[in-house]
């Protein structure tokens, strides 16, 4: 091989290494100087450190948590007030849960989790607390908010007491324990993740019970997300507990259905936001018979399970119009191309009767409902209520 035949090659190799994509690892540099700062750190010299992990930690690719927490101990420590506030901050905007050491950190850290997404709530709350402040979600739109912004979505539901109602499970038990969890599945092809529950030690009779095809309420505390599943822990089915009571049989009695309370979608749902307190006074756990507009009635394998109500109501706090949702889970599901949901369409006003199972939080959600014909309205009594058919 001639000279210049070895000198014509080295050149074209020398092309082509420059034109091959690079592969270079973004996260390299800043994981090494991270290290450097763990170093830094380990030997005492903390000022060194800091400056290293706020240059280079949010690029790393590495945990955060241990490096805010150090950040903002060390801005304490520093009497740097601000600079402390603005990285803990960061750390809530991004649901960091950083292991901080002092109790100024610590005590900001939770000021300031409340502020931007709301006080968490206890692991150990019990079912009457956890009925009464979970949050309604439909399962679809739980779903959608983690797939579209984990982070938003860790901040709305992360910690929080939350109600889903379900149309169908299946059951997998938990490799780490052996005890049975169900998993919640939307029925919207775009949904990939799933509702994954764990349930409670005294709540497993309850589990047990369900039938594959039977829709039910479960109530847990939401956990975030774990790969391709969003977490539900403490969780119970909903059901109307009854206390035991040891009494003499008496004769049967002829059965007196009390009259339900009368009210507009639009006054239920402003009377819910206005208070929920003195609201659940008048109308939870009541039977209710609620007039309104149907706005959303979605279908599950060939079935109408539920619809719902949606409304604008006045926040008192901003003086700003706001959204309220009033969910309506039918007693009998009604099948598809079923006459019969000509009765509860899209944009037609109806009356529902139905048992308020929950409120609050912008929602309020009716069990066993059935549809209300306004030649059953005058004769409830006469003919019993009415059924969707």
């Amino acid at each position: 091989m001639t000279r210049w035949t070895i000198a014509s090659v080295a050149m074209a190799l020398g092309v082509l290494s420059a034109c091959a994509p690079k592969n270079d690892d973004p996260t390299a540099v800043p994981r090494q100087k991270v290290e450097e700062a763990d170093n830094l750190y380990a030997t005492g010299k903390k000022l060194e450190a800091i400056a290293l992990y706020k240059q280079y930690i949010d690029n790393s690719g590495r945990l955060r948590e241990e490096a805010y927490a150090r950040i903002v101990d060390f801005e304490f420590s520093q009497g740097n007030e601000a600079e402390a506030r603005r990285w803990a901050q960061r750390a809530v905007d991004q649901i960091i849960d950083p292991p901080y050491q002092g109790r100024q950190a610590q005590e900001l850290h939770a000021l300031l989790y409340a502020e931007r997404w709301g006080k968490p709530m206890p692991e150990n709350l019990d079912k009457a607390d956890a009925v009464r402040l979970a949050r309604n979600i439909p399962l679809p739109e739980l779903i959608e908010s983690f797939q579209g912004n984990p982070a938003a979505a860790n901040g709305n539901f992360k910690n929080k007491y939350l109600q889903i109602w379900a149309p169908s499970f299946t059951a997998s038990d938990d490799p780490a324990t052996g005890k049975k969890t169900l998993i919640l599945k939307s029925h919207r092809p775009k949904d990939l993740l799933t509702v994954r529950c764990y349930f409670r030690d005294d709540s497993h009779a309850g589990v047990e019970r369900l039938k594959p095809d039977h829709a039910f309420i479960v109530i847990g505390r939401g956990e975030g997300k774990q790969g391709n599943e969003i977490i539900m822990k403490h969780c119970f089915i909903f059901e109307h507990e009854v206390p035991v009571q040891k009494v003499k049989p008496v004769p049967p009695q002829p059965k007196k259905t009390p009259d339900p309370i009368i009210v507009s979608a639009d006054t239920l749902a402003q009377a819910v936001q206005d208070d929920v307190n003195v609201a659940a006074k008048k109308y939870h756990l009541s039977e209710l018979e609620v007039e309104g507009v149907v706005t959303a009635r979605p279908m599950y394998k060939g079935r109408i399970s539920m619809f719902q109500f949606d409304v604008m109501v006045i926040d008192r706090a901003t003086d700003k119009m706001v959204g309220f949702t009033i969910f309506c889970g039918l007693k009998d599901p009604v099948p598809e191309g079923d006459k019969r949901l000509d009765d509860f369409a899209v944009g037609k006003k109806v009356t529902v009767r139905g048992k308020s199972i929950a409120m609050g939080n912008g929602q309020v959600t009716l069990t066993n409902c059935i549809i209300v014909r306004p030649s059953d309205k005058g004769e409830a009594k006469k003919k019993g209520p009415a059924g969707p058919g």
